[in-house]
């Protein structure tokens, strides 16, 4: 006994109500709607997962009767549509961050003028290595300086050795004409044995204090 013929379903039709996305999204997200709801799936979970997958997270999808929605701004990821008797809203969702400028504080520094061939004493490591400096720190925007966070520029010395730094006022002994003593070498000296052998090396002395606030020659 021949069967009768299985009754041909009428292609269900979409009606779209809102939407702010590309033709070719809008098919797909219906075309997924219809295979989810000839499949007996879980409409909205089954849409949002492939929207996540193929588009990109973060897709949310809201399927029902009976409501609404009202959009007020552009989004460029938004349908709301009917299938049938039912409703079916999909958003896509960003965090947006908006570009903060990037705050830094900045120290301009050079050479002291007049100081540029100073090596002075280095209390720290014991090396004439001792540069002199000026630095001004600058409050910046985006690395552009705008407000300077001193009224003048720091005068220092700076060993280029260790990197210990003081203020220029605590070390009056330093002169435009301050340089190692006579056979002194500059920056670092060599370990005991580094030329063949051990060798005893003589104590580096400090320069002599200045006395009564006076610079030493």
């Amino acid at each position: 006994m021949a069967l009768p013929p299985a009754e041909k379903k009428e292609p269900m039709e979409a009606q779209i109500k809102s939407v702010d996305m590309t033709e070719d999204m809008q098919q797909e997200a219906i075309a997924l709607a219809i295979e989810a709801m000839e499949k007996f799936r879980d409409i909205a979970q089954y849409i949002k997962k492939e929207f996540d997958s193929r588009k990109g997270a973060s897709w949310h999808c809201v399927v029902g009767r009976n409501f609404g929605s009202f959009v007020t701004h552009e989004t460029k990821h938004f349908i709301y549509f009917y299938l049938g008797h039912c409703a079916i809203l999909l958003f896509k969702t960003q965090t947006r961050v908006d570009p903060v400028p990037e705050v830094i504080s900045t120290e301009f520094s050079s050479q002291l003028e007049g100081y540029e061939h100073v090596r002075a004493y280095c209390y720290n490591c014991q090396h004439w290595n001792g540069h002199c400096i000026t630095r001004w720190p600058f409050f910046t925007v985006c690395f552009i300086p705008l407000i300077p966070l001193a009224m003048h520029k720091y005068k220092e010395v700076q060993c280029y050795t260790c990197r210990f730094t003081q203020d220029l006022r605590d070390r009056p002994d330093i002169t435009p004409d301050t340089r190692p003593p006579a056979g002194m070498q500059y920056g670092i000296q060599p370990p005991p044995g580094a030329q063949g052998g051990w060798q005893q090396q003589p104590p580096l002395q400090p320069p002599p204090q200045a006395q009564g606030g006076l610079g030493y020659k």
